[in-house]
């Protein structure tokens, strides 16, 4: 596996190859680069490895993603009911976890789509407001897309579709609200406060959504299935975790680099965020100033910069890193 550190011209890559429990990571050699053809080149002092192929993050993505294009022409969004939603799409590609039936009650009729994960969508009229964000109640026709990347199973059939167009029942309500119940402690999880910024929203679309649909008098038995769904997806999904270091008192170069990405994670928003800086102890004068890299656990700190211009707040290793 090939891991990389550091952002922008202090992005290094390296090798991560398991030696027993703890992993040993070597040095590539390699920088990445714009060109889709040739995604890494080796940089002027290589590394003493040589890799036989190198996947470029488009290919990453479909391994691990299954991965839906509009056709030419096609760009509408649906909501479970099959209804078209106000919601418009900037990008090349979404993720889709769920393909399944969905029943149209006004054409009489089930149609098959796929379940958008998430993908840079927004609002009609919200051009200047749009991010990479998740949407528990959103929809493609699979007739609309290409699909490519992991492959999904059809969750349900035409009649199951139908026959969940029936009210829901309020046993079956009891369970989606029995989902969220654990809302407060999912949150203050490592998996859930540590995960990316997409992740963390796809869990609280889903449970934002499940809670709307709890108090609809309305709700279908396939909307609420669809919410439950979705919060148990959310939830299994969140997979955010402290590094493991060998000595958190003595963090190396590489574990320092590794726990101030995860510290930028856990604070990205992306949107209005606050920044998460390198702060050093200067030798000619008394306490830490703005610097990069890393000179120890004694002379290095990293403060979160809030956006609202309120005071630093300094983070604590312990919060974001554990021993092995």
């Amino acid at each position: 596996m090939v891991v990389q550190t550091g952002m922008g011209d202090y992005t290094a890559s390296y090798y991560r190859v398991k030696d027993g429990k703890n992993p040993v990571y070597i040095d590539t050699g390699l920088y990445e680069e714009s060109s889709p053809d040739v995604p890494y080149v080796w940089s002027g002092d290589r590394g003493p490895t040589l890799a036989k192929q190198y996947l470029s993050g488009e290919d990453v993505y479909n391994m691990r993603y299954s991965v839906a294009d509009f056709k030419i022409g096609q760009t509408a969004f649906y909501n479970v009911n099959g209804e078209k939603v106000d919601t418009k799409f900037d990008g090349d590609e979404m993720a889709v976890n769920q393909k399944l039936y969905l029943w149209d009650a006004k054409e009489n009729k089930a149609e098959l789509y796929y379940h958008v994960q998430n993908s840079l969508v927004y609002k009609s009229g919200a051009e200047d407001d749009r991010q990479n964000t998740a949407y528990s109640n959103l929809y493609v026709k699979a007739s609309d897309v290409a699909l490519s990347g992991r492959k999904l199973k059809t969750s349900n059939t035409e009649a199951e579709a139908k026959a969940d167009s029936a009210l829901a029942t309020a046993s079956e309500k009891t369970s989606l609200t029995n989902s969220i119940s654990d809302e407060s402690t999912v949150k203050a999880s490592d998996k859930y406060r540590l995960d990316t910024w997409v992740n963390r929203s796809l869990y609280d679309q889903a449970v934002e959504n499940a809670k709307t649909v709890a108090n609809d008098k309305n709700a279908t038995k396939a909307t609420v299935n669809e919410a439950l769904w979705q919060v148990n997806f959310a939830k299994k999904n969140l997979k955010g975790a402290k590094v493991k270091v060998k000595d958190i008192n003595n963090l190396t170069p590489l574990e320092a680099q590794q726990v101030l990405n995860l510290m930028r994670q856990a604070y990205n928003s992306d949107k209005n965020y606050p920044m998460v800086e390198v702060y050093q102890k200067w030798a000619h004068k008394p306490g830490y100033y703005p610097a990069e890299g890393w000179k120890g656990n004694q002379k290095t700190r990293y403060y979160l910069i809030p956006s609202s211009g309120a005071k630093k707040v300094l983070l604590k290793f312990s919060d974001f890193a554990t021993e092995k």
